[in-house]
């Protein structure tokens, strides 16, 4: 009777899942809408569409490859809509189930749920971007790392691993969580007894974190080397990293001199722009000819130089650039402020 009555609640949150993302779709006229990141997206999907991807894209690859899956290799479809609106309630879903098993009450998962299902909190799915992807690989990364913790269940650390490796390749800005995740796990262990199921979990979980990272990160790698000659996922890379430290480019050693200059100018510029939200993460954008015109660097050769200083700056300042990864993963449950938020 109580398996009954069991399958009969998930069948009816599962239909209540299909309705709400029908009617999400429904509501923004089953079409996503545009950014201005959204067309090197599709440039990148219209060349894996072909099979052939003869030519380096600015952006890496994770997106583009669901962009193909949906057929959003030239416009956004409602088969992509669907698809991210879909992945942020399994998000959700994911969320409510690690907030169940530390115990959290139904009160506590009720408003959660609800909350996470309002317009303000979907609209990043309503835009042919990266986020929902991302969102939904970051959280099944640490839901599944949790629940290994605490269940000790393989196919939980499966999903985790996968998940967590797949976020460079998607969204290169926070392409260290495989390494963030595991270093925090070790520093856990420290409080934890020697010998404990804890403890061996955490070290077995981290190995393979950091381990199924490498492989994925390094064909891409390889891929892109043997193909362009680019050593690295994209060579947007040293741009969107940019957007992590533009708190800190005063750190950067006197190497530097000119290029801090004109970073520390184009950034301080962003933030009193009135026409942006005055956050100044991305100037970097604005700093390019003139960093061109100091460096003698261009396209791949000047991103590979922006991800060696970007890492000068998060190794002076590494508390820094968690801060801003874990701001960036919070902005995914952020209520959104743009017209699809509000239908």
């Amino acid at each position: 009777m109580g398996q009954d009555r069991r399958l009969r609640a998930v069948l009816g949150i599962v239909a209540a899942l299909v309705v709400l993302v029908g009617a999400y779709a429904w509501v923004w006229d089953f079409r996503p809408a545009m950014a201005g990141d959204s067309q090197g997206y599709l440039d990148v999907a219209m060349d894996l569409r072909d099979g052939t991807r003869d030519r380096l894209g600015v952006r890496s690859i994770g997106y583009p490859a669901l962009l193909v899956l949906t057929g959003a290799t030239e416009r956004g479809t409602a088969a992509l809509l669907l698809a991210q609106i879909s992945l942020h309630f399994a998000a959700v879903v994911l969320m409510l189930s690690l907030l169940r098993s530390i115990g959290a009450g139904r009160t506590a998962l009720g408003v959660f749920a609800v909350v996470a299902m309002l317009p303000p909190f979907v609209e990043h799915a309503a835009f042919v971007l990266s986020e929902s992807e991302t969102q939904f690989c970051v959280v099944l990364g640490f839901v599944g790392f949790a629940r290994w913790l605490l269940e000790g269940r393989a196919t939980w650390l499966s999903f985790s691993t996968l998940s967590l490796a797949l976020v460079p390749v998607i969204h290169p800005a926070s392409g260290l969580l495989w390494m963030v995740l595991p270093a925090f796990a070790g520093l856990a262990c420290i409080l934890v007894p020697r010998g404990s199921a804890l403890r061996r979990r955490a070290a077995i979980g981290s190995a393979a974190t950091v381990g199924v990272a490498l492989v994925v990160v390094g064909a891409v790698v390889t891929w892109n080397f043997t193909r362009f000659d680019y050593f690295g996922i994209s060579p947007m890379l040293g741009k969107v990293l940019s957007h992590k430290t533009a708190r800190v480019v005063e750190l950067l050693p006197e190497s530097y001199d000119g290029v801090r200059e004109i970073l520390i100018r184009h950034r301080d510029a962003a933030l009193l722009d009135p026409s942006t939200q005055h956050l100044g993460l991305a100037y970097i954008f604005r700093a390019i000819p003139d960093l061109e015109a100091r460096t003698g660097l261009e396209g791949p050769a000047l991103s590979d130089y922006l991800v060696r200083m970007n890492l000068e700056l998060i190794r002076r300042a590494p508390m820094d650039y968690v801060d801003e990864v874990l701001r960036s993963a919070i902005w995914f449950w952020a209520p959104g402020v743009t017209d699809c938020s509000a239908f």
